[in-house]
């Protein structure tokens, strides 16, 4: 387990926590935007400028940032970019006006929000752990998605576990990256099983490009800080404990639907 590098809390520290009962995205410095600052900011992201929130450097120079911006008392609107400037998406999510609780799963190259409607909406953005620095191709590698589009509409760019918008070169692309599996459907690449329990649960990889249903051959950009794929069994904001470098960690099941055909769901790490 030494190999597991996305999962070492050294490299890469995280903080979990959630809101109940938020009625506003953001009003009088309580909200989803003052809830990020006090993570982040304790992750050792900086604030370049009001509501700007910017990841450390990783190994190769590369970062993101990510710019809230309230646009209702519902609607919260998040821009991503990359360091070399590249705009990744400008989304939104939605919390409901009587009440809503909200996820925040964050960490020094990652940022997750999760408003826990009937169905979850969230937003995400993170840089990938390059895996032995098979990524060192790929400096550009930023990869997020949101919910909704900037017309509150949910596309479907933004509704499953494979959703991400990152830029190919010089093309920005929004395709299925998610790779790992808890089986192995016909366009997909598995890596290794562990159990934990009943559940069965494997590295969350991402590749460039689009999937070539013939043969393998998308390049592999690096696993998800601190998430595991899991089987869609598990219900949504489920704990479950899992095997990590020194002991065990408690991960939580997030909303986002499986990849059609796939059967599988996102767990991020809560604590431990």
């Amino acid at each position: 387990m030494s190999t597991q590098l996305h999962l070492d809390t050294t490299l890469c520290p995280y903080s979990y926590n959630q809101h109940t009962g938020l009625t506003d995205v953001e009003t009088g410095g309580v909200g989803i935007i003052t809830d990020l600052r006090t993570h982040l900011l304790a992750l050792s992201w900086t604030e370049p400028s009001t509501n700007l929130f910017r990841c450390p450097a990783d190994h190769m120079g590369r970062w993101l940032d990510i710019l809230a911006t309230r646009i209702s008392a519902t609607t919260i609107e998040f821009r991503l970019r990359n360091h070399l400037g590249q705009t990744i998406f400008t989304r939104r999510i939605l919390i409901d006006g009587g009440g809503t609780s909200v996820n925040f799963y964050c960490g020094k190259f990652y940022v997750i929000v999760e408003s826990l409607r009937a169905t979850a909406e969230l937003v995400q953005a993170f840089i990938p752990e390059p895996m032995l620095h098979w990524d060192e191709e790929y400096p550009w590698v930023v990869y997020g998605t949101a919910y909704r589009t900037t017309a509150d509409a949910n596309d479907g760019n933004g509704d499953d576990i494979s959703d991400l918008y990152g830029f190919e070169n010089v093309s920005l692309i929004q395709v299925g990256r998610l790779i790992s599996s808890s089986r192995i459907p016909s366009n997909e690449v598995i890596t290794r099983f562990m159990e934990s329990g009943s559940m069965i649960c494997d590295d969350a990889i991402i590749a460039n490009g689009v999937i070539n249903s013939t043969s393998f051959d998308r390049p592999i950009a690096g696993r998800r800080w601190h998430t595991y794929v899991i089987d869609s069994s598990i219900a949504f904001s489920t704990d479950k404990p899992i095997p990590v470098p020194g002991g065990s960690a408690t991960f939580r099941t997030i909303g986002l639907a499986v990849i059609a055909g796939d059967g599988t769901r996102l767990a991020v790490r809560k604590s431990g």
